[in-house]
């Protein structure tokens, strides 16, 4: 928790508390994903079924941060490969592509995590996002593989806390779909991988 030099005593005696391992808290949090701006339609994604598949191989799968350093945890509500494979679909949805098992796009998380940073008046929540997007053909062939490594902030806090934490990881994931959706390579290879030229 980050205080000023003139907080009351008992705020104090509560950061005394968390800091010598009495209080051990557990933020839940949902996250959201909500795409901005508009999608443009592409032509032929209906012809396009993708079906989706992300695994969580990050160590402790529930943990997305810690709340005052190694004490109190931090944990996201829903499964962390549900939330980023729902990402996907959406951004997929958005553009008209179909959902059915003639392509298949299978994700790799490889780290959501949340770090809170102390300054002197106030501190940064800071979320890391890596992971690694194949495009591949049921019989396998792969025809996109790419690992993203992307970035989120919520500077000036207050408080070591879910909510800020979550702002951070929301804006992570968001630049990690962002880029992937942008890539020229990954849209090219949905259309290939479902036998049809690229647009």
């Amino acid at each position: 928790m980050l205080i000023k030099r003139d907080a009351p005593l008992g705020l104090l005696l509560l950061v005394w508390a968390f800091s010598s391992g009495c209080i051990h808290i557990t933020d839940e949090i949902d996250l959201v994903y909500e795409p901005r701006g508009g999608r443009e339609q592409l032509a032929g994604a209906g012809d396009v079924p993708v079906q989706i598949y992300v695994v969580d191989n990050r160590p402790v799968q529930t943990d997305v941060g810690k709340i005052n350093g190694k004490r109190g945890e931090i944990i996201s509500n829903q499964e962390v490969s549900e939330f980023i494979g729902s990402a996907i679909r959406k951004e997929l949805t958005a553009r008209g592509f179909a959902s059915g098992d003639k392509v298949l796009i299978s994700g790799d998380i490889k780290t959501l995590y949340n770090r809170f940073e102390v300054g002197f008046w106030s501190g940064d929540s800071h979320a890391d996002f890596v992971f690694e997007i194949k495009v591949e053909q049921p019989k396998g062939t792969i025809h996109y593989a790419r690992t993203f490594q992307t970035a989120g902030l919520e500077p000036n806090i207050q408080v070591m806390r879910g909510h800020n934490a979550k702002a951070a990881l929301e804006q992570a994931v968001s630049k990690g779909i962002n880029e992937l959706f942008l890539d020229p390579k990954f849209i090219a290879a949905l259309y290939k991988a479902a036998d049809l030229t690229p647009p």
